[in-house]
Formats: structure tokens, C-alpha cells, sequence
């Protein structure tokens, strides 16, 4: 009696696991959030659709990197390195009682 319920209750899960995967899981996405021009005229679909759009403008960026290559660029140095303060220097440790 106890393994019978285990066996049905196991084909139930897959059943119900099945019918979510072939219900939800392969339609893909909506038509307002996908990029194949379709578009849902709603005001959210419409919004939704021109930001996928500035996003695909985004991802078309391409870089440059040949300025790293460039002699002059090579030459450069950081300044950080010569300056210094005219503040002067505190205590070691400045927790140490006085």
C-alpha cells in the first residue's frame, strides 16, 4: 500500500513536471520582449521593445585597442609617483596614550 502511493505520487510529479516543460517551457518568450520585430501594442510593450533596441546598439560597440600600440601613448608617465606633501608626518601610532 505505502510503495503503491510512492509509485503514483512519482508519476504524478513527472506528469505535472512534463506539462509545465510543454505548457510554458517551449513557447520561448513573448513577442514584446523578444527581437524578432514583433511587437505587443501595449504602452509596456512598446517600452519594453525600444529599450531592447538601445540595448542591441549597446552590444554592437566595438573597441578600439590600437591606442594602447601607439608610440606616444607609451611615453607617457605617471605623475603620482614625483609628488609629494608638505604636510608633516603624524605620529607612528596614533592610539598610543600621550
Amino acid at each position: 500500500m505505502n510503495t503503491k502511493k510512492i509509485i503514483i505520487g512519482g508519476v504524478v510529479i513527472v506528469l505535472v513536471s512534463v506539462g509545465i516543460y510543454y505548457f510554458a517551457g517551449s513557447q520561448g518568450a513573448p513577442p514584446a520582449y523578444g527581437t524578432s520585430g514583433i511587437v505587443v501594442q501595449t504602452p509596456y510593450g512598446l517600452q519594453v521593445a525600444s529599450e531592447i533596441a538601445e540595448f542591441d546598439k549597446i552590444r554592437k560597440i566595438s573597441l578600439n585597442f590600437a591606442l594602447f600600440d601607439d608610440k606616444l601613448f607609451q611615453a607617457l608617465h605617471s605623475a603620482g609617483s614625483s609628488a609629494s606633501s608638505t604636510m608633516a608626518r603624524g605620529r607612528a601610532n596614533p592610539f598610543v596614550p600621550f
